[in-house]
């Protein structure tokens, strides 16, 4: 039987590569923090690992205290397209509806970004760079021939 290996990812923001999707425990909410910031409090999440659902849902799986939890998200992606680099927009389900995730700061030297969790009357793809995320192995993935 072939083993399943769950990879651990960040998210980043297309706005600028050095700020890090982080969950935040003990506020459920989530921020941008720069992925060189000195973080003490072990309540900042910034390594998810992916689960398949169907269509676009997925269940974003962290580990806090020992134990696995999920946050359900819609990646809604640039493309359908594999060729394509895949960059998406991020929908977190709360309160029994979607809200798109979007950076507060215009500026791209911030160190922190809040998000605004936005609800959202229609899912689709949104250009904006303040929207747009895409994955990055945690742990580099060696090229194999």
């Amino acid at each position: 039987m072939k083993e399943v290996k769950n990879y651990l990812y960040t998210i980043k923001n297309v706005k600028t590569s050095e700020l890090i999707l982080n969950y935040i425990v003990s506020e459920n909410k989530f921020i941008l923090l720069d992925k060189n910031a000195l973080v003490i409090n072990d309540n900042y999440i910034s390594k998810f690992e992916l689960q398949y659902i169907n269509d676009n849902t997925y269940h974003l799986i962290y580990t806090y205290n020992h134990k696995k939890y999920i946050k359900k998200v819609k990646f809604i992606f640039s493309s359908n397209n594999l060729e394509n680099p895949l960059f998406f927009n991020i929908y977190v389900f709360n309160n029994n509806k979607y809200e798109i995730i979007k950076s507060n700061c215009d500026n791209i030297l911030c160190k922190t970004h809040y998000t605004i969790n936005k609800p959202i009357n229609e899912i689709k793809f949104k250009a904006k760079s303040d929207y747009v995320f895409y994955l990055n192995y945690l742990d580099l993935q060696p090229c194999r021939i």
